[in-house]
């Protein structure tokens, strides 16, 4: 498998949506972990988040989903590997402030028929699952770090503190203060200690 390099001719092609280039070669979108063929029409993409392959096959080879919108050398995703890709999706963007149409535009949908399909399979909407990853990780950041409960909900994608804690209360039943005096750091605990004991012997 040879990976091909981003000559001035393949940006220019990819920039211009070439279709005369669809059947040369495909490119790859890091964040996302799509392909596509350099005619699709979408937004353009950072030089630096993108890798090119010579065909579809490749770049599947690499873990990549083709693009939903342009169907790249008509590699077409099916419903559950599309579910797969907004999962991804939504994991690798988690901390950024996200609506439905941002979701649709990073995963080549309609903002609708992205909704519908999703919850179809899941049961639950992209933003609920966009909620559960969030709520997930920052039990994660108030039991493992010493953020403030601001800094933890910034750090998940939320940038209201008071939507954020009345958003925890609704998903884990208590507040985010409550939870971490449930769920106590005991390393970070003793390294504070530690320092405390030393600051005093000296």
């Amino acid at each position: 498998m040879s990976q091909l390099r981003i000559t001035e001719k393949r940006w220019q092609a990819i920039i211009n949506k070439d279709s005369e280039y669809d059947d040369k070669f495909v490119y790859a979108r890091k964040n996302s972990k799509i392909f596509c063929a350099p005619s699709c029409d979408y937004n353009i993409v950072d030089r630096n988040n993108i890798e090119l392959f010579n065909s579809a096959k490749e770049a599947r080879a690499k873990s990549y989903l083709p693009c939903k919108k342009c169907h790249p050398m008509d590699d077409r995703l099916t419903a559950s590997e599309w579910i797969i890709e907004i999962d991804n999706i939504l994991k690798i963007n988690y901390q950024k402030d996200l609506n439905l149409d941002d979701i649709a535009q990073l995963a080549h949908g309609a903002p609708y028929y992205l909704h519908h399909q999703y919850k179809e399979h899941t049961s639950k909407t992209p933003l609920e699952k966009l909620t559960e990853i969030r709520i997930a990780k920052s039990k994660n950041l108030l039991k493992t770090s010493a953020l403030s409960i601001p800094e933890v909900a910034q750090e998940v994608g939320i940038n209201n503190p008071a939507y954020f804690s009345t958003l925890f209360k609704k998903h884990v039943g208590q507040t985010p203060l409550k939870f971490r005096k449930e769920h106590p750091n005991n390393q970070l605990s003793e390294l504070l200690k530690s320092i405390s004991m030393n600051l005093q012997q000296t």
